[in-house]
């Protein structure tokens, strides 16, 4: 009821910042099967990355043509499965929101704008670690971006070395060609040749040398210092000292490989039509803004890490549809058209009722805040080291009813502490709960107006100030909300409703908005680059900056992929510091829900496997048509 008050109050103001937006206020062979990795030894020494089986299978298969596996976790533990034996064919159809029409993966965001259907590289997220397997990793979203070498298989690599604080040594897995479609002048120019060391290579030193590409924009101080192949299956990747797993994840672990010969004959690989690769699946038909269709790769070299006898994928044909409307996709869903959809609290509830054969798991989002700049000593909030600045930071939180937001704008369906790590399986032992910090913490997240008004009146806002926030008309709503609460302490919230494209501007690169913003919290999404808490980072719309948190990012460099505990360990170290200066307005952690219909087989809420690769569970996935025609679809 509480919300419905809130959005019907504010409905008059909402309409009137929404038309204000419009003015000028303005993501064949193989030699061997590729089981998936062994965690790395807690050594700095020179050590190579190894792999192991991750599956014992019986040799019975019951009747209900189910096999039991037993699976092997990290640190040992052994778990038992059964599962039904994967089936080859039929098609996925998935829905997403927008279409982005790049494919060049030199060009644009990166390799996140062209999810890896078809694009390959050297170490992917392992997928057998997520929900469907061991259970280790919920790979559910960005916030599983961590680093964590556990966490990571051999994709287009067979191994790799760090050789010294500067050198990593991959070895190139032999026998991966790239993808053969007759129907594709591009492929047939390319010919299905086997990769080498050489287009790896190729590939990363187009990537960094052109200015419009993701690396190039985004790791302007972290480029490699060389790129060499050594042999046919060697690559000698030298970088600046301690930040070899730096690159593990963000080069090896994000930068697709693709042959030159396409580049040097068309110019790029923009247009759909050449674009080639060594990966699962091949594009063969794009209509922009509609849908783009994948047909499988016989060829790929991959084989299924717990039925190590199947060659992946299992699907032969992919169907990704551009549905920008919620209604539509939820229409789709509900009559089969898609097999799977992520939903909010509301719509996953009403959709169960009406549909209960329909699966559903629920997944961390990250928590909200509202950030002002703290490199403005004119703010309020303003200087980080200021302690009436402080005062203000700590009242603003303590204006805001968060356990009311999660009991009615939430229903329920949220967290109230989630700082500056989420309380997920894959931040164990690094979260720690609320109730193991002091009184001074713990009060940042109950509702206490009238000491709001104290601390205000004490930092000199007796009649308390206005406060600019920027958003996009999305979060519109959501920003209501907050001037409600932060009104009846005496700060107006004026909602500064902005077009997207402009929005995105402001939050880019210069962070040229005039004082606050609403965003998430970047350790969740980011842990890896704790882009929330250095200030040369483009994220970090506080412009926060302190040694402790300087501290943590050099040392968890030091050992990210090399030693999961002592990365872990830098990370524990930011929580009081970042709980103490009050860095942003702390709002609860909303939880959201992945709806899949059981012919989806082996799914289970893996969205998201490993960097920021969104779409890459259809390598491993299977549909059982027949389950499908049964259910009357």
């Amino acid at each position: 009821m509480r919300k419905i008050l809130w959005l019907a109050a504010s409905g008059v103001m909402i309409l009137s910042l929404v038309m204000a937006a419009c003015g000028p206020t303005t993501v064949v062979e193989e030699r061997k099967p590729a089981p998936a990795t062994e965690e790395k030894k807690a050594s700095p020494a020179v050590e190579e990355k190894k792999q192991e089986v991750v599956a014992e299978k019986e040799a019975v298969t019951t009747k209900d043509n189910t096999v039991k596996l037993t699976l092997t976790k990290l640190d040992g533990t052994k778990i038992e499965k059964t599962m039904e034996k994967p089936k080859y064919g039929g098609t996925h159809t998935f829905s997403v929101t927008s279409d982005s029409g790049e494919f060049d993966p030199a060009f644009g965001s990166g390799p996140a704008m062209q999810p890896p259907l078809g694009y390959s590289v050297l170490l992917g997220g392992d997928w057998t670690r997520g929900p469907a397997g061991t259970n280790e990793t919920f790979w559910g979203g960005d916030g599983n971006y961590l680093g964590k070498a556990g966490l990571y298989r051999y994709e287009l690599a067979e191994s790799y070395e760090i050789l010294d604080a500067e050198t990593i040594r991959f070895k190139i897995r032999e026998g991966v060609h790239f993808a053969l479609d007759p129907n594709s002048a591009a492929s047939r120019l390319v010919n299905g040749r086997e990769l080498t060391a050489a287009d790896v290579v190729w590939s990363w030193e187009r990537q960094w040398s052109n200015p419009r590409s993701y690396h190039y924009l985004n790791m302007p101080t972290d480029r490699p210092v060389s790129i060499k192949a050594l042999d046919k299956y060697t690559i000698e990747y030298k970088v600046k000292p301690n930040t070899q797993g730096l690159h593990l994840i963000q080069v090896a672990g994000r930068l697709p490989v693709i042959p030159h010969e396409v580049v040097e004959k068309y110019g790029d690989m923009k247009d759909w039509r050449n674009v080639v690769v060594p990966g699962p699946f091949m594009l063969a038909d794009y209509v922009a803004g509609s849908s783009r269709t994948y047909i499988k790769n016989p060829n790929y070299f991959a084989m299924d890490p717990w039925f190590p006898e199947n060659r992946l994928p299992y699907i032969d044909v992919i169907k990704r549809l551009v549905l920008p409307d919620a209604s539509t996709r939820q229409a789709a869903l509900r009559t089969g058209k898609i097999d799977l959809l992520g939903l909010s609290w509301e719509d996953a509830v009403s959709f169960k009722k009406s549909n209960p054969q329909i699966r559903q798991t629920k997944s961390a989002n990250y928590a909200r805040t509202l950030v002002g700049r703290m490199d403005k000593p004119e703010l309020p909030w303003g200087p980080q080291d200021d302690p009436n600045a402080l005062k203000v930071r700590r009242a603003l939180n303590l204006a805001i009813n968060k356990q009311e937001m999660i009991d009615n704008y939430y229903g329920g369906n949220a967290e109230l502490f989630a700082f500056p790590w989420p309380p997920t399986s894959d931040f164990e032992g690094i979260y720690r709960p609320l109730s193991t910090y002091p009184e001074e913490v713990q009060e940042l997240f109950q509702y206490k107006p009238d000491k709001a008004k104290q601390l205000l009146k004490e930092a000199g806002y007796p009649n308390g100030f206005k406060a600019t926030v920027t958003i996009p008309s999305t979060d519109v709503d959501f920003a209501a909300i907050l001037k409600d609460y932060l009104g009846k302490v005496g700060v107006d919230l004026v909602i500064d409703v902005r077009d997207a494209t402009v929005m995105s501007a402001l939050k880019g690169n210069e962070r040229s908005y005039p004082e606050m913003v609403i965003d998430i919290n970047r350790e969740h999404q980011s842990a890896v680059r704790m882009n929330g808490v250095r200030k040369e980072a483009t994220w970090d719309y506080a412009f926060f900056e302190h040694p402790v948190t300087r501290a943590a990012y050099n040392e968890a460099n030091l050992w990210l992929m090399k030693d999961d505990a002592k990365v872990a360990e830098a990370w524990r170290s930011i929580n009081d510091t970042y709980l103490q200066v009050v860095k942003e307005v702390m709002l609860p952690m909303p939880y959201s829900y992945q709806v899949w219909w059981p012919w989806l087989q082996r799914w289970e809420g893996a969205s998201n496997i490993g960097s920021w690769r969104s779409e890459a569970w259809v390598d491993w996935i299977w549909i059982d048509s027949d389950l499908k025609k049964s259910m009357g679809y």
